[in-house]
């Protein structure tokens, strides 16, 4: 039914994530490896290509579709409404998650990686802590979790840039051309 289609869907997709950051990674620690720092640059523009296609083509329909398949499955009106409601700021902080992740699998490609260690253990708690502010004391419920999600990957995307900016090989850094994209998908 299409409870199974959404599991599926939303399956398939993180392992489509998970295996597109894998071999980002790989990709970039070899061409780096190899000092072939323009093959760094084809290679995450080719990862973020993947990156945001797999989204929008497998989760972004299912999360702006939420309401309409919940209901579809018999899930309460009220509580359709309620995660459909929390679904559209979630778009833009998983947006912002996909982009952190893929510039701090660019960085961690050089060994650039101690100071997301210490970024994620500050991150982390100010996140609990904006959770707690934003659904006990200012009474926001389950979409203030979304607002702390947004806030975390934003400080995650901010630490992201700050290692890719200035800590990064410069001739790895940047995106190549879409004829160049193409040329490494074989089109």
């Amino acid at each position: 039914g299409l409870l199974e289609i959404l599991v599926l869907a939303v399956l398939f997709y993180y392992a489509i994530q998970c295996s597109v950051m894998d071999k980002l990674g790989i990709a970039l620690s070899v061409a780096y490896g190899n000092g072939a720092y323009d093959v760094c640059r084809q290679v995450f523009t080719q990862g973020l290509v993947l990156y945001y296609l797999a989204y929008a083509l497998v989760i972004l329909p299912v999360m702006l579709t939420a309401k309409y398949i919940l209901l579809a499955i018999g899930v309460a009106e009220e509580n359709a409404v309620l995660v459909q409601a929390m679904l559209y700021p979630s778009i833009f902080a998983q947006l912002v998650q996909l982009l952190g992740d893929a510039i701090r699998t660019h960085c961690m490609a050089q060994g650039k990686e101690v100071f997301f260690g210490k970024l994620s253990l500050v991150n982390n708690l100010l996140s609990l802590f904006l959770v707690y502010v934003f659904v006990l004391p200012l009474g926001l419920g389950l979409q203030g979790c979304v607002y702390a999600k947004l806030i975390y990957e934003l400080a995650n995307l901010a630490g992201a840039f700050y290692v890719y900016g200035w800590q990064t090989e410069p001739l790895t850094r940047g995106l190549v051309s879409f004829s160049e994209v193409r040329k490494g998908f074989g089109l």
